[in-house]
């Protein structure tokens, strides 16, 4: 059984489970209503990662403190702030994101491993804005309905992919946001080089976002160039020694490339 498998039998039982102790009309949401989290008119978005570990490299953060991490990103620049609520392989927690609500302004995103649209329910009771489909975990059916969970919630939807193969099954005016992930969930290798190449084939309608493997601003600055405008960047961030300025040396260099290229296109 690879890693994702043994993911989303874990999260199967947690929906299961999670269902029964707190049925769907007993989610409600005591944060303010959703606000959008991907703005194509932006010159970019740059969503900064509250993450803990990974199944790659297992432990990032030994002191791992979400709100604290989510506030440097917003002081550093950060657009949104994407937090890892699964708990078997990330370390996350749904309590995670809510601390992150409660400590900064910007809009969430709730980066887990979704199925269900309870899970949809559940990310909106928490506090997010924006929910992550995995498309390679989904049937196109599947990405539907929980995209009209998702919008039904007031919810936008980061639909992510990870090859050129999976572009051909879906339906690309479902997301507010397209991912390209440089990560294979399977083997867990990385392919930075995939990013690019499939650039010119991301639907325009969609903010383009890069995944994975950003660990420099020049990097990102080579894929904005390239037509990318979202870059989510995940342990680069956490495990900086200043998160702050971490994310400020990005949030620089993508303003300095937009100013260059005339802003969004």
């Amino acid at each position: 059984m690879s890693t994702l498998d043994e993911i989303l039998e874990a999260r199967r039982a947690a929906v299961a489970r999670n269902s029964r102790d707190r049925p769907w009309a007993s989610l409600e949401r005591p944060w303010k209503l959703p606000v959008p989290a991907f703005d194509k008119a932006s010159p970019f978005t740059l969503i900064a990662e509250c993450k803990c570990a990974s199944p790659s490299r297992g432990i990032l953060v030994e002191d791992y403190d979400p709100a604290r991490l989510a506030l440097a990103y917003e002081r550093g620049g950060a657009s949104v702030v994407s937090v890892l609520t699964e708990p078997s392989r990330f370390f996350g927690h749904d309590s995670h994101l809510e601390a992150v609500r409660a400590a900064v302004g910007l809009p969430i995103l709730r980066k887990d491993f979704i199925f269900d649209p309870y899970q949809v329910r559940e990310a909106w009771a928490i506090g997010a804005d924006a929910v992550l489909l995995i498309a390679a975990c989904l049937d196109p059916r599947l990405v539907e309905d929980l995209a009209d969970a998702a919008h039904e919630h007031g919810l936008e939807v980061l639909l992510e992919i990870h090859g050129r193969d999976e572009l051909e099954g879906i339906d690309s005016s479902l997301a507010e946001a397209i991912g390209v992930n440089a990560r294979n969930l399977r083997d867990l290798s990385l392919d930075p080089g995939m990013v690019s190449s499939i650039a010119g084939l991301l639907p325009k309608e969609a903010l383009r976002v890069a995944e994975s493997g950003l660990k420099n601003p020049a990097t990102a600055q080579a894929l904005y160039r390239l037509g990318y405008r979202g870059f989510l960047v995940g342990e680069h961030f956490a495990t900086a020694a200043e998160p702050e300025a971490s994310v400020l040396s990005f949030a620089t260099a993508l303003s300095d490339c937009a100013s260059r290229r005339g802003g969004p296109r």
